[in-house]
C-alpha cells in the first residue's frame, strides 16, 4: 500500500504533498479502464498553479509524491533534464540512483552511477530496481533524436520494447513512474503524443498493472483534465510545452 505523506507538509512549490492522492483510498492493481474511471475523484492543483509554465511543474510534483523511499532507482532520460528536476531528484536522497540516457552524461551530482545506453535493451539483470522514473522520455524512444545529438529513427512501436524492458528489470511489486505528453495522438517526428488508445496499448502489451493515472491540461495554468474534455489538445509548439500531460503509476 502507498505511504500517505504528511498533509501538513508542502513542496518547494507550496503545493500539498497529497495532491495526487485519492481522498479516501489508493488505487491498487486496477485495470486500465478502472483506473481511468477512479482518477476522476483525485484532487486538483490549486487555481493558478504553474502559470505559463511547462509540464515539468506537474511531473516534478508527481515524482516527489510517489517516490516512497525505494532503495535502488533508475532514472531514464535524465541527461537533458531541467535544473529544477535535478534539484528535486537530489532532494529525495535516493540511496542508490542510476541515470540511463542515450546522450553522454552531463549531470552526476545525486547519481551513484550514470550509464549511456538504450532503455529498449539494457545490460541490467532481471529484477534489479525497486522503482523506475521515466519522465517525458518514452515518447522520444525510437524517434528522431537528432535534436539531442542521438539516433534518427521513426519507430514508435519500439515504445513497447522499452516498456517490456523496464518491466523485466523491475523487481516484483516494483513501480514505474511514467509521464507522457497526452491527449490528441500525433507523430511529431521527434516525439509521439499519446492518446488513451495508444497509452492503453503499451500498458497492456507490457504486462504492467495500473495503480494510478491522471491527466492535466494547461491554458494559462495547469489543472485536472477529464479524458473526454481534452481529447483535442495538441502540443503547444509556440510555447515549447505539452498542452496536456498524463502521470501514471504502474507496478510489476
Amino acid at each position: 500500500m502507498f505511504f500517505l505523506p504528511d498533509k501538513n507538509k508542502t513542496s518547494s512549490y507550496g503545493i500539498p504533498y497529497y495532491i495526487f492522492l485519492k481522498s479516501k483510498s489508493i488505487i491498487l492493481n486496477l485495470s486500465f479502464n478502472q483506473a481511468i474511471r477512479e482518477s476522476k475523484s483525485f484532487r486538483n492543483f490549486p487555481t493558478g498553479y504553474g502559470f505559463k509554465d511547462n509540464e515539468r511543474c506537474v511531473e516534478i510534483e508527481f515524482i516527489r509524491n510517489y517516490y516512497q523511499g525505494e532503495n535502488i532507482v533508475l532514472d531514464v532520460g535524465y541527461t537533458n533534464a531541467e535544473p529544477r528536476y535535478i534539484s528535486m531528484i537530489q532532494s529525495l536522497c535516493i540511496p542508490h540512483l542510476i541515470g540511463l540516457d542515450l546522450s553522454p552524461p552531463k549531470i552526476t551530482t545525486g547519481y551513484n552511477e550514470t550509464i549511456r545506453g538504450d532503455i529498449r535493451q539494457t545490460n541490467f539483470h532481471d529484477n534489479t530496481f525497486d522503482s523506475i522514473f521515466c519522465v517525458s522520455t518514452l515518447e522520444h524512444v525510437g524517434m528522431n533524436n537528432d535534436i539531442y545529438k542521438n539516433s534518427v529513427e521513426n519507430n514508435p512501436e519500439s515504445h513497447i520494447a522499452a516498456m517490456r524492458e523496464m518491466y523485466r528489470i523491475l523487481k516484483p511489486k516494483g513501480k514505474l513512474l511514467l509521464t507522457l505528453p497526452f491527449r490528441k495522438y500525433f507523430d511529431y517526428n521527434w516525439f509521439l503524443q499519446y492518446d488513451l488508445d495508444s497509452l492503453q496499448n503499451i500498458v497492456i502489451n507490457s504486462n504492467f498493472k495500473t495503480k494510478f493515472i491522471q491527466s492535466y491540461k494547461v491554458n494559462k495554468y495547469w489543472e485536472f483534465c477529464l479524458s473526454k474534455c481534452c481529447s483535442s489538445i495538441s502540443y503547444q509548439e509556440s510555447n515549447h510545452r505539452a498542452g496536456a500531460v498524463v502521470c501514471i503509476v504502474l507496478s510489476k
